[in-house]
């Protein structure tokens, strides 16, 4: 019985089995490309952020967005059920990516202090101050400046 099945639908389970890994390739192409694109991403928003304290909401912002990206890729995985099967590591590597970015560099901008004006800065933002926050921001410039 399952020899003729095999004589009946081989040329068609083959070409399912190439088309299969073909699309398993694929996946791990586009989503390598996508790590790489939300790297460079991350890359750039930091080269544009002029602080420290703009510098640890990149990596916040990075590490929110690999959250939401992973939460997609469960419900892609969830809802698609059997019909379509990407890789499991090739779903979540984009937001791996970026849930690792955030760690790491998270971690590094946590260990630094903030120079004296941007702790002026900071303090009086934390503390609600926001006169005292452009106060700070002024001296800040001005040390910068002189």
């Amino acid at each position: 019985m399952q020899q003729r099945a095999e004589r009946e639908f081989g040329p068609r389970l083959d070409e399912m089995r190439r088309l299969d890994h073909d699309f398993d390739r694929r996946a791990w192409l586009y989503d390598g490309v996508a790590a790489l694109a939300m790297g460079l991403a991350t890359v750039l928003a930091l080269v544009r952020s002029p602080s420290l304290v703009g510098r640890r909401r990149v990596f916040a912002d990075a590490g929110v967005a690999g959250v939401v990206l992973g939460l997609t890729g469960v419900g892609v995985l969830w809802f698609a059920g059997p019909e379509i099967s990407p890789p499991i590591g090739a779903a979540f590597l984009p937001c791996m990516t970026l849930i690792a970015v955030a760690g790491l560099g998270g971690s590094v901008a946590r260990s630094q202090s903030p120079p004296a004006g941007e702790a002026a800065v900071e303090l009086a933002v934390a503390e609600g101050h926001p006169s005292d926050a452009s106060a700070g921001l002024r001296s800040r410039l001005s040390f910068a400046r002189g």
